[in-house]
């Protein structure tokens, strides 16, 4: 996470997350984004971001913090897929924000939106977590091109 002229900026890279188990610390400013229903346990029980696809969590107001906190205590936040690769994320203290890509570039997910969200709010005090809508430019590998993410406070 950074902060230029042109405003935050996030840079995200994906690894398998068997990866981690390859290296005696933790990779530094990683986090873990799995499906709380993947078959091994072990991924959405150590999961920082737990990701709801559209297809099972067609609701994502009806969403609520609670229904994962006695599964999941480790998790720092839950995005539930929308339309467009967008999604909406749910903190701890019960906070909402929708993500939206703006002219989303083909790589853009609603995970890789959920994971731009992590990365920016693991920087950000709960305070400081917008009141008006703020667009976080997200570098997704060295020869994808950059793109634009707004985050929306919900409620």
């Amino acid at each position: 996470m950074s902060d230029s002229s042109l405003g935050p900026s996030v840079s995200l890279e994906r690894f398998p997350g068997a990866l981690q188990r390859s290296w005696r610390s933790h990779l530094s400013d990683a986090h873990l984004a799995a499906d709380p229903d993947d078959p091994d346990l072990r991924w959405p029980r150590s999961a920082d971001v737990l990701l709801l696809p559209r297809e099972r969590y067609p609701e994502p107001d009806a969403v609520k913090w609670s229904h994962f906190t006695a599964r999941f205590p480790g998790c720092g936040l839950i995005a539930v897929e929308e339309a467009d690769q967008g999604c909406t994320v749910l903190f701890d203290d019960d906070t909402r924000l929708r993500a939206r890509w703006v002219d989303r570039p083909a790589w853009a997910s609603f995970a890789l939106a959920a994971s731009a969200i992590h990365a920016w709010a693991r920087m950000c005090p709960v305070r400081d977590r917008p009141r008006d809508s703020i667009r976080i430019t997200v570098r997704a590998g060295h020869r994808l091109a950059p793109a634009l993410v707004e985050f929306v406070p919900v409620g």
